[in-house]
């Protein structure tokens, strides 16, 4: 009997497998292309004898969704919002290098953002044996609004980067920080900040990276968006999006991205209507927070 699970849209029971969270159209170019290893903090997932775990197949990640056995449905919502309309985009970009416009880099946006927020659930879980997906936590209500609306949630962002391990030029001339905290007011919005890193290689040789951060009541500038070292693609995507004329980032400008935001335990309490302005800076600078209200930035 398969075991029966809530799915994390509406909470109606989800059989089977689950859901792919990175689809099978977007892995299977990886299937059999050599020995996968999943790292953790750097280091290769191993064995009880010690020796690295590896396999053919790119990992897996599933989330308990429901399907046709269920009157909502989540499956198929999921795949008519978001995989249908992204996926000759997402392939034309990958495979392709192809130039999108407005409508296509909307597709595109909205479906890398609805994956990498996926993939982050705390219910998700792995295809390969012995790793356990990063995983947030996730508001109570965050999925199931998302439904409701059939919009993303709101404060999560998501930027583009190019990484050219060749080059010698790209990063800010010093490395910054944007401590993101937890945040609590008293409607009972709020939520603890975080962010997750998914690169992808390019037929050029160069490296796509993705930045999605969920920055609940939190406002900030990103510095290599400030640079043109990256791009927002959700919410406002460009007009157009062309991955080769993107400005690249080189490998201590890609350290400096991996570390924008540091994991912290901070918390802040916000009066109604407030948000607070999170500022960018270096470690050696003391951390200046300042609360706005309403759709003040």
């Amino acid at each position: 009997m398969a075991r029966v699970r809530q799915c994390v849209f509406c909470g109606s029971p989800a059989t089977g497998q689950g859901e792919h969270v990175f689809p099978t159209w977007y892995l299977e170019p990886w299937d059999g292309q050599g020995r996968f290893t999943v790292e953790v903090n750097g280091a290769p997932i191993r064995r009880r004898d010690g020796s690295i775990q590896r396999r053919d197949e790119a990992t897996r990640v599933m989330l308990p969704v429901c399907g046709t056995d269920s009157a909502q449905d989540c499956n198929a919502w999921l795949n008519k919002s978001f995989e249908v309309p992204a996926k000759p985009y997402v392939r034309a970009v990958l495979d392709r290098l192809q130039v999108l416009d407005a409508a296509a880099t909307m597709a595109l946006a909205r479906w890398w953002a609805k994956t990498l927020l996926l993939s982050r659930h705390p219910a998700s879980w792995s295809s390969f044996p012995g790793k356990r997906p990063a995983r947030w936590d996730f508001p109570v209500d965050l999925l199931p609004a998302m439904r409701r609306t059939k919009e993303l949630p709101a404060d999560l962002t998501l930027w583009m980067a190019i990484v050219d391990d060749r080059a010698e030029a790209g990063r800010l001339p010093r490395r910054l920080r944007i401590d993101l905290p937890r945040t609590t007011r008293e409607d009972g919005s709020g939520g603890r900040s975080q962010s997750a890193l998914w690169g992808t290689q390019l037929p050029n040789g160069t490296r796509l990276v993705l930045q999605l951060v969920f920055h609940p009541l939190c406002g900030f500038e990103h510095p290599f968006e400030a640079v043109g070292l990256a791009t927002r693609l959700w919410p406002g995507p460009p007009s157009t999006l062309d991955v080769t004329a993107h400005p690249v980032l080189d490998p201590d400008g890609y350290k400096q991205l991996k570390g924008l935001f540091p994991h912290l335990k901070s918390r802040v309490g916000l009066p109604p209507g407030g948000r607070v302005r999170i500022p960018c800076r270096a470690d050696s600078e003391p951390l200046n927070l300042s609360v706005r209200f309403g759709d003040e930035e």
